[in-house]
């Protein structure tokens, strides 16, 4: 999935400051979760710089229980580990539930221009989920 350039927010202003844009992706819906070991989602064509923000997982249909995911920078679980595998066991209707980014990666600049979405333990039946990337535009 392409990234939107949607500008939600600015950052930072004054005489040395550049405007720092924080974009999100659209809304992926239909993520099925039931498939251990298999990439779900892929945020391509992001810039060539990034900071992560976050990863939002929201929409829960069906049973989340044994459900995990991670997420990569590289496809099949490769590049830079950016989220290591969470529980969606918490994610409820009309919750949404924000990943933790892996150690620094919150002050890492990315530069793959790909994220990945990895279903790492199957939820043990029909069960899908929506996810949002959130990411700061470092290439201004």
């Amino acid at each position: 999935m392409r990234a939107s350039n949607l500008l939600i927010g600015q950052v930072g202003a004054g005489a040395n400051s550049e405007l720092a844009r924080i974009r999100r992706t659209p809304i992926s819906v239909l993520l099925n979760v039931n498939n251990a070991n298999t990439d779900i989602l892929s945020w391509s064509g992001l810039p060539a710089k990034l900071r992560i923000r976050k990863i939002e997982v929201l929409d829960p249909v069906g049973t989340l229980t044994l459900a995990t995911l991670s997420a990569y920078t590289a496809l099949a679980a490769g590049g830079t580990l950016l989220v290591s595998a969470f529980a969606l066991s918490a994610l409820t209707t009309g919750l949404i539930l924000d990943a933790t980014l892996a150690g620094a990666i919150a002050n890492t600049v990315i530069t793959s221009g790909l994220v990945v979405l990895r279903n790492v333990t199957a939820a043990g039946g029909a069960a899908t989920i929506s996810a949002v990337l959130e990411y700061e535009d470092l290439t201004q």
